[in-house]
């Protein structure tokens, strides 16, 4: 049944109409003109009084600069005049410039020497006490004080100062008043409007209500008749009103010019013609809202109440089919409807009778089904089949009794998806839909059943058909299949993965990620047995605490016949599984291992050999089954095949080993020989080779090139087997004749080495190291990149280390010469990008400073 929703008259709906869709915007529309308008009126006197400020800080610093010319007078004469002469002269000053109340001049040490209007009294008074005296600054010709009490009139009053060559002062008290008249003279456009003159701390200098500063004797701050309103920095606050202000500072001292007026007198224009037109708006609102009231009731509400009464009581059976399309109405859609509804009256007769017919087909179809059905409407179901009844035990008769819904019938696992999928149909999410849940049959079991539901309207809402057919058995072969599956699969991924790597480690730690693969479970380990075949050892572990692994690993050896579950392993060869631990009297519990309560473990064996055993746990009883453990003996038997595989390379390995080993000894007895013949090259080999090896990593080779490097670096002189002592251990410089014999070194090298294949392509550095970058080396003369990389980096590191150690013929070079020796023969013995990495190499490994700091300048 349809839920009944409120609904309220057609003529209210109108209202709402008007209200809501014209009303409101057009007050929404009208605020905003109302904001726009106010911010261009704030605008208009933001600008006002900003004219009103730039304009009186003109004047006011046009009447400092005539102040500073006037006191300009004064200290010219001052310093040509004598003090008599200045006296008279000050009077006529003062009356010709009117800007100041007095004018002092003092000399250096701040005595009177003359002022006006004169007072004889004052001459020769000390006034270096003064607060304008101490301010003044004689390094700046005028200076401006701030506000003080004067001592003749007792007003507030500002002092200027102007510094003379002989460090003597013209001091004048600036009118105020006359200042006063300056702001008066400026045009204001209210008479609430005020403006005023203030420091840079605030305190009022002048106003433009000529009195303000007179009627007090102490400094007023501008602080206490307006403060500025927070976030708005043109509004100000005093006696309870909103002022619109504005500030201007001046050029010639640090004051600041304010300019104030009142927003009531400000805005006062602009209210009336708002006021008068948002009431003419709401009259007009008002009767247009009454005329279309009722010309909408007479034309539209009134025929469509008849036709609703009609309609009503064609619902009830009181007035026949015919009566409802005789409504009158003004207009045609009315009539209309009224003719549209008899027709669908007939089709609905004609569609009852096709349903009845169609419910008796339904009704047979659903019963003789072979798969469940049900209907499912408001939670509860409406309609099952008997099939349904047959699988899960509820009648009709027990859906008619109590409301019974559709996911009582699903397991407690599957209940919250069943109804999430039966809101999905019912919301109209998804209009049909397929899945699979678990349920319990009539006698409690636990079935697989699959679903096909859809929805469809009933009844005024939604209700869901739902097919179900019982799956069991196809769920069950299914899963046997997949399992079948999943082992041969993991077991093929399992010999793959552990026959990849032969390394015993890394080995362990694939054997026991990939048990998790073949048999699910809590913690496992691998042992394996000792040669003395009476003990095994925990060799690796996976899944237990950080504690209980250390404990583990460290326990030592386990002797077979102590473990009753690992003997029986050993002496069958067969898996086995404990589903209780606590109640199998042959278990041994290992300490801190009380909570394995479910355990199976298999051999791992080697040509039916028993070499170890897999172990895996399980806190919960009865958690590991006969085929778990029949899989776990497959992967163990591929573990074993891949540990025989790594103990065989691990044999190979060693003896590799061991042989390298040999091979090391051999090359580095052949260097220490060959040093010992050669008493001045002790330890060069070794420094070298290690520098060498250094150097060629540095640019990227790596093994096994950098092993052949090393090996050539060791033979590097292996060829002066050949040479005979006389020219080898020689202090002196060689001949020419010797010097031929010397250079076939390289080639006695090649000779001997050529014939081991083991050393052959270590054979570059010994054959080709003296062979120069330009072509002018030995033996091949060869240039540039054809000599091999092995040999041009070796020379330049050999060079390198024979020129900083000491020789029969001569002492060894320091750092910064060898350096030197090696960028000069850049690009002529050496390989130039050779070099600057055997340099940078030397200042990375703190060898050497002063090439850094040479390429840093």
């Amino acid at each position: 049944m349809m839920k009944s929703t409120s609904t309220i008259p057609l003529n209210q709906v109108l209202l709402r109409i008007l209200g809501f869709g014209v009303l409101i915007p057009c007050l929404f529309i009208g605020l905003a003109l109302l904001v726009i308008n106010t911010y261009l009126n704030i605008n208009t006197i933001q600008r006002e009084q900003f004219q009103i400020t730039s304009t009186t800080a003109w004047k006011a610093d046009d009447y400092i600069a005539n102040a500073e010319s006037s006191l300009n007078t004064v200290a010219i004469l001052a310093e040509t005049s004598t003090p008599g002469q200045l006296q008279k002269l000050l009077g006529s000053i003062q009356e010709t410039h009117m800007y100041f109340d007095n004018i002092s001049v003092l000399d250096k040490n701040g005595i009177v020497l003359a002022n006006s209007p004169a007072d004889l009294k004052a001459l020769n008074l000390d006034m270096s006490s003064q607060s304008f005296y101490k301010q003044h600054n004689s390094q700046q010709t005028y200076q401006i004080t701030g506000p003080l009490l004067s001592p003749e009139s007792g007003v507030l009053t500002v002092y200027i100062t102007c510094t003379l060559n002989n460090d003597g002062l013209v001091v004048g008290e600036l009118s105020l008043d006359r200042l006063e008249q300056t702001i008066d003279t400026i045009p204001l456009s209210n008479n609430h409007q005020s403006v005023y003159i203030s420091d840079e701390h605030g305190i009022l200098l002048a106003d433009s209500n000529s009195g303000l500063i007179k009627q007090e004797t102490s400094q007023i701050s501008i602080n206490t008749l307006v403060t500025q309103v927070n976030y708005f920095q043109s509004f100000y606050y005093h006696n309870n009103q909103i002022y619109i202000g504005n500030q201007s500072r001046l050029s010639r001292a640090k004051w600041t010019v304010t300019a104030l007026i009142p927003i009531v007198v400000a805005f006062s224009p602009y209210f009336a013609p708002t006021i008068i037109s948002l009431v003419l708006f709401i009259i007009l609102w008002v009767f247009l809202t009454l005329r279309l009231r009722n010309s909408f009731t007479h034309q539209i509400v009134n025929p469509l109440s008849r036709l609703s009464q009609n309609v009503n009581s064609l619902a009830y059976g009181e007035i026949s089919r015919g009566n409802v399309a005789t409504v009158p109405a003004s207009f045609r859609e009315v009539s209309e409807l009224a003719t549209n509804f008899a027709r669908i009256f007939h089709s609905i007769q004609i569609r009852q009778s096709m349903i009845e017919d169609n419910e008796l087909k339904y009704r047979s179809l659903i019963e003789q089904s072979s798969d469940a059905i049900c209907l499912e409407f408001q939670d509860r179901l409406e309609v099952i089949n008997q099939k349904f009844t047959d699988i899960f035990g509820i009648t009709i008769e027990a859906i008619s009794n109590r409301p019974v819904r559709f996911s009582q019938i699903a397991t407690a696992s599957s209940i919250k998806f069943v109804e999430t999928q039966q809101q999905k149909l019912i919301h109209g999410i998804i209009t049909s839909l397929r899945y699979e849940f678990t349920a319990f049959d009539k006698i409690g079991n636990e079935i697989y059943v699959e679903v096909s539901s859809s929805a469809f309207s009933y009844r005024g809402g939604t209700a869901v058909q739902i097919t179900l057919r019982d799956i069991t058995d196809r769920i069950r072969a299914e899963k046997e299949e997949h399992e079948q599956r999943i082992l041969a699969e993991a077991l093929r991924d399992t010999a793959s993965a552990l026959n990849s790597t032969l390394n015993f480690d890394e080995l362990m730690e694939r054997i026991l990620l990939n048990l998790g693969k073949v048999v699910y479970h809590e913690s496992s380990n691998i042992m394996l047995i000792n040669d003395d075949r009476g003990t095994a050892r925990f060799v690796a572990a996976s899944g237990y605490p950080d504690d209980d692994y250390q404990n583990l690993m460290q326990s030592g050896v386990v002797h077979l016949n102590d473990v009753p579950t690992l003997y029986k392993m050993y002496q069958t060869g067969k898996p086995i599984v404990v589903q209780d631990t606590t109640k199998d009297p042959e278990w041994v519990v290992i300490p801190r291992s009380s909570w394995i309560l479910s355990y199976t473990g298999a051999p791992i064996k080697v040509k039916d050999q028993v070499i170890g055993f897999l172990n895996l746990n399980s806190p919960i009883r009865g958690f590991f089954t006969v085929e778990n453990a029949a899989h776990l003996q497959a992967f163990a038997d591929q573990a074993g095949v891949a540990l025989n595989n790594a103990k065989l390379l691990q044999d190979l390995r060693k003896s590799n080993l061991e042989l390298l080993s040999a091979y090391e000894t051999t090359l580095h007895g052949w260097s220490k020989a060959l040093e010992l013949r050669d008493y001045g090259t002790e330890g060069h080999t070794l420094r070298v080779m290690e520098m060498t090896v250094k150097l060629a990593t540095k640019l990227g080779i790596t093994d096994p090139q950098l092993t052949h490097i090393r090996y050539g670096c060791l033979l590097h002189d292996i060829g002066k087997i050949g040479i005979p002592d006389s020219i080898l251990t020689k202090a002196g410089p060689l001949t020419e004749e010797e010097w031929e014999i010397m250079r076939r070194h390289p080639v006695y090298a090649y000779d001997i080495l050529s014939n081991i294949p083991y050393l052959a392509p270590s054979l570059d550095i010994p054959y080709y190291h003296h062979e120069w970058w330009n072509g002018n080396g030995y033996p091949q003369g060869l240039k540039g990149e054809q000599i091999p990389l092995a040999a041009r980096i070796f020379t330049i590191v050999d060079v390198w280390d024979g020129l900083r150690e000491n020789r029969p013929y001569r002492q060894g070079l320091p750092e910064n010469e060898v350096v030197e020796y090696l960028e000069e023969q850049s690009g002529i013995q050496f390989d130039p990008e050779i070099v600057l990495a055997f340099v940078d190499l030397l200042i990375e490994e703190e060898i050497y400073s002063q090439a850094k700091e040479k390429r840093t300048n």
